[in-house]
């Protein structure tokens, strides 16, 4: 078992590696013909190969202690490149591949811009186009390299061994990860982690996944991401298991398809939202469900603030039958500000308070946490656990100081605000409301996404000359996720000459293909409509108020549902 003592993460990983070079390291989840699911594997031998020759390449540059994006499309060339990068002593920087989307190519750049990262490692088919959007960005001066050409240059032919990992004088407090998560694409915010913090957090993300050598950890979060890519990709590399790695969302987008690949890939471990236990429970058919085979699922992380019983108990219920255990169901918190999770509880731990409590909803309003009396207004609180690791504390919104047990504050990660309300009680924490400025949305597959309003009213604004002032803002569809709604202005909009329905329909078609969200509400109006505030910007709040009183007047309205 890896030392705790031992800060160069990949010191445990190429150990791994030289003990176990024919184990599979990795299983890469994709959809095949006709929504079967396939699989690409790599060893640890292989990987750790390729993750030399990267890491020499790195070395040649200079930038050993410097960010490096990390943006392959296919997950093995990006499992390399990523490791490379921490062989080399680079701070790894991984964003989504080139695919023509608007938001993610601004997100990109801005990343670029942030983090000023003087080197890209992609694919041969995308570091062409890559080459040229950086450079007409004015970064013409970032080199972009084709991973999957690492090791046949400079004489070397691919399989050849490699000389080992560059030595680097990295430090404990040295950054290993530049991760971008929350914030709209035009400016994202990076979360930094240190090979310190990524040693650390092992053992933390071993308690929370029940994990060995054994196991094999996957599940819903993407991997490309914080907690998905710490805890589905790093943490078996550092255990010596296996990660079983799923696409953005989930293969296909099929809400029972990431339950068959628990199935078919073996997983015993692993993280998914509430929302894509709650969407396999609902739209997993009778004869999927008689496919299955899911005794092995040791450890089902729920991921989500606040927590859902109803959706655990449902998904318990459906797959009983295929052999799932309730007992397998553990609540973890892990906000983006800590990759790893802070906090955690096994759902059939039965010991100490209860993990789930009916809170007077007036006391919340007061900043208090206490028990509803019968027939008084209430809200259902479950626990997310203890902390696992992590120094957690709670502070006053307006002022930041400490507050006592049984008060509302902001949760915070190690003096890091991460935007969720929570109330401590008989040592257990719960998630009671979320301040970050988002979206949360249905995804095209079982998960559910934070979009940024500014990201998506850029993107409506694009869809015509006609658009003027847009507003985006989320209405409650279900719990722990919201409708998105955009109410667009647009220009000369009386005139009989202007197809309001054909405009309707293509702004609700770009918005749900550039977010890969389920299409919500598009709403077009009249110039004025929008309100803005006393700074002169849009007021989301006062449009979201007219949408749901019905004071809006639209020249035509379309959603998912229909006009």
């Amino acid at each position: 078992m890896p030392g705790q003592s031992e800060y160069a993460f990949t010191d445990v990983v190429r150990a791994n590696a030289q003990a176990n070079p024919a184990k599979v390291a990795c299983v890469f989840v994709y959809e095949a013909a006709r929504g079967q699911l396939a699989a690409e594997t790599v060893t640890y031998e292989e990987l750790d190969l390729k993750a030399r020759h990267v890491a020499a390449w790195i070395a040649d540059h200079g930038l050993a202690g410097r960010p490096v994006l990390v943006a392959p499309s296919r997950g093995r060339h990006f499992a390399a490149a990523l490791l490379g990068c921490l062989y080399a002593g680079a701070t790894a920087v991984p964003v989504d591949a080139v695919d023509g989307q608007a938001h993610r190519t601004e997100r990109l750049l801005a990343v670029v811009r942030d983090c000023g990262a003087e080197l890209v490692l992609a694919e041969r088919a995308d570091a062409p186009a890559l080459t040229q959007l950086l450079a007409r960005a004015g970064h013409g001066g970032t080199v972009c390299l084709a991973v999957d050409a690492a090791g046949e240059t400079a004489g070397q032919a691919t399989g050849q061994a490699a000389a080992p990992p560059p030595r680097t004088r990295t430090r404990p407090d040295d950054d290993a990860l530049l991760l971008y998560g929350p914030g709209p694409a035009a400016a994202p915010r990076g979360v930094r982690m240190t090979y310190r913090m990524l040693a650390e957090g092992q053992p933390w993300a071993r308690r929370v996944l029940r994990s060995t050598a054994d196991s094999r950890v996957g599940g819903l979060l993407p991997y490309r991401y914080g907690t998905g890519l710490v805890m589905h990709l790093l943490h078996p590399l550092w255990l010596g298991a296996t990660g079983v790695l799923l696409p953005a969302g989930g293969p296909g987008g099929q809400p029972s398809q990431w339950v068959e690949a628990v199935s078919s890939y073996g997983i015993t471990t692993g993280l998914t939202s509430t929302y894509g236990y709650q969407l396999a429970a609902e739209r997993t058919t009778d004869a999927e469900l008689a496919g299955l085979a899911l005794g092995h699922w040791e450890t089902a992380v729920i991921c989500a603030s606040p927590q859902q019983p109803d959706a655990r108990r449902a998904f318990g219920e459906r797959f009983a039958a295929a052999g799932f255990s309730p007992e397998a169901f553990v609540s973890c918190l892990a906000p983006p500000e800590s990759p790893f999770p802070v906090a955690a509880r096994p759902v059939a731990d039965l010991a100490g308070p209860p993990a789930a409590r009916r809170v007077a909803e007036r006391s919340l309003d007061r900043g208090e946490l206490c028990d509803a009396a019968p027939g008084e207004p209430f809200r259902t609180l479950v626990s997310v656990g203890r902390s696992v690791g992590p120094e957690l504390s709670l502070a006053a919104p307006d002022t930041g100081a400490p507050v006592p047990e049984g008060r509302v504050g902001v949760l915070r990660v190690d003096g890091l605000n991460t935007g969720d309300e929570a109330v401590r009680f008989d040592g257990e924490l719960y998630v009671s409301g979320c301040l970050r400025e988002g979206i949360k949305v249905p995804g095209r597959a079982a998960c559910v996404l934070l979009v940024h309003p500014q990201d998506v009213e850029r993107s409506a604004q694009e869809t015509s000359e006609l658009c003027m002032r847009t507003a985006a803002f989320g209405v409650p569809h279900a719990p722990g996720r919201d409708r998105l709604v955009v109410v667009q202005e647009v220009r000369d909009g009386l005139r009989h000459d202007v197809d309001l329905r054909g405009l309707g329909v293509r702004m609700l078609r770009r918005i749900t293909d550039e977010f890969e969200v389920e299409p919500g509400t598009v709403v077009l109006v009249r110039p004025g409509t929008v309100r803005r505030n006393f700074r002169g910007r849009v007021s989301r709040s006062a449009v979201r108020g007219l949408f749901l009183s019905g004071r809006l007047r639209p020249l035509y309205e379309i959603s998912s549902t229909g006009t």
